[in-house]
């Protein structure tokens, strides 16, 4: 069995390197990632090993009641090195994500209970609320500490979901589903060379195979916070096109460029500047 630090090593090194400076990076841990590390570093049960490493973490201290409390002092712990070096924490945050990616309901709601009963404990309502926020803050200021190097990541959190809703963001959107919009995105008017908007966003996400995870996240949601952010990815996918070729690519980045150009927030300025650099052809 592999231990808690070799997964988050893995982790770490699967979601933040070279490959994605200045990109935004989403914890979007899965089973289908988990195999796919697992597989990798040659791990029998990948999914049960991944739990396993959670439940017995080697860097858990005598005083600590709970997992929690261990990532929290592994986040106090980087903050006082002012975050120098990789995050011991990020194998944690994953395990949160994780738990809400295999759960039926597709609503995250029911996250701390799932998280009691996987790890064989109890009373962490608490600790979650008062800890779980500030681990996710951290990771997110070790990216920008470190100027982006090995991605940009943002603790933001769906607003209904309130401290769950950190996890529930990142687990929204899993690696498969990238392809899964880039493929509707081709057949649908948007390959034809007009401009992704709003409404076209929104029709790729209602007509997606009714079968798969994602149509049915983006049909059965009664939370337009949810949609929203679906819609969102879908310009991210637009905006990041693969194995496309090189006329659609500057189209679409020329589009992106126009969209920003017309926003004034500060926020915007940075994407901006960045977007101009990262033309991918």
């Amino acid at each position: 069995m592999a231990t808690y630090s070799e997964w988050n090593s893995w982790l770490t090194d699967y979601f933040f390197n070279c490959n994605k400076s200045n990109k935004e990076v989403f914890l979007a841990v899965c089973p289908e990632v988990i195999n796919e590390i697992g597989q990798i570093n040659n791990i029998k049960s990948p999914d049960d090993d991944f739990i396993n490493a959670i439940r017995n973490c080697d860097l858990r201290k005598p005083l600590h009641s709970n997992m929690i409390q261990t990532a929290d002092d592994l986040r106090s712990e980087h903050k006082n090195t002012s975050y120098s070096g990789d995050p011991k924490y990020v194998a944690f945050l994953s395990f949160l994500v994780y738990c809400i990616s295999i759960s039926p309901n597709l609503t995250g709601k029911n996250q701390i209970p799932d998280l009691e009963k996987k790890l064989n404990e109890s009373g962490l309502r608490e600790f979650y609320n008062d800890r779980v926020p500030g681990i996710w803050g951290a990771l997110e200021k070790w990216t920008r500490i470190n100027q982006f190097e090995k991605g940009r990541f943002n603790a933001i959190h769906i607003p209904h979901y309130k401290n769950v809703g950190y996890a529930f963001r990142q687990a929204l959107f899993r690696k498969s589903d990238h392809k899964l919009i880039e493929d509707a995105l081709a057949k649908s008017k948007v390959s034809a060379g007009l401009e992704l908007d709003k409404i076209q966003a929104r029709k790729i996400l209602a007509n997606l195979p009714s079968g798969t995870r994602l149509a049915q996240l983006f049909q059965k949601s009664t939370d337009t916070e949810i949609k929203e952010y679906l819609i969102q990815r879908v310009f991210d996918v637009y905006n990041t096109p693969q194995k496309l070729d090189k006329k659609t690519v500057i189209f679409r980045w020329n589009c992106r460029l126009n969209r920003l150009n017309n926003s004034y927030s500060g926020d915007s300025f940075n994407e901006r500047q960045t977007a101009k650099s990262q033309c991918p052809v």
